[in-house]
């Protein structure tokens, strides 16, 4: 059966909002990871050992041998400089690129489009690497949230080019 003209802008209001709440989930992702990667750079591993034992300190208590909280204690004494560097380095990084991206995006810089096309493609090989690696179902969860992204973010961009073909778009997306 054939979609109505208000069938269709109704879709469309549904994906463009989709698309809005994606990106700036990226926007709030990327400034979280900078938060991240400035509160580890400050941090030392002392530190780290301390939050850990005063935010586990209930639980083990109640139970020494808490799972989740030996996990944490472990992990973090475990927790070498070069893994401390990689972290920093690495948050630091990926929340440039997902701020700047979004933030581009949210301009409606043509030139975007197909940047965060790529660079959320990088990501999700990226992702399906370290998963090969460490078996982490998150990093299955975050390169499918990657590839939601990539489809609306190019949807967004067809949209555009669909209305002003040639055109540089410029101004805020809403």
């Amino acid at each position: 059966m054939p979609v109505t003209g208000s069938e269709r802008s109704t879709k469309d209001r549904l994906l463009h909002s989709g698309f809005l709440a994606s990106v700036l989930f990226k926007l709030g992702l990327g400034l979280a990871q900078l938060a991240a990667a400035a509160g580890l750079a400050v941090t030392s591993k002392n530190k780290m050992i301390a939050l850990v034992a005063e935010l586990t300190a209930a639980e083990t208590q109640q139970d020494p041998t808490d799972p989740l909280a030996s996990w944490l204690m472990h992990s973090v004494s475990a927790f070498s400089v070069e893994a401390h560097t990689f972290y920093v380095l690495y948050f630091a990084g990926h929340g440039v690129l997902n701020a700047v991206i979004a933030l581009a995006l949210l301009k409606r810089w043509l030139w975007s489009y197909p940047v965060s096309i790529i660079v959320l493609g990088a990501f999700v090989i990226y992702q399906f690497v370290r998963f090969y690696l460490t078996l982490s179902p998150v990093m299955i969860f975050l390169s499918l949230f990657d590839i939601l992204i990539i489809i609306l973010v190019w949807r967004e961009w067809m949209q555009i080019r669909r209305q002003a073909p040639g055109a540089s778009v410029e101004g805020p997306v809403g």
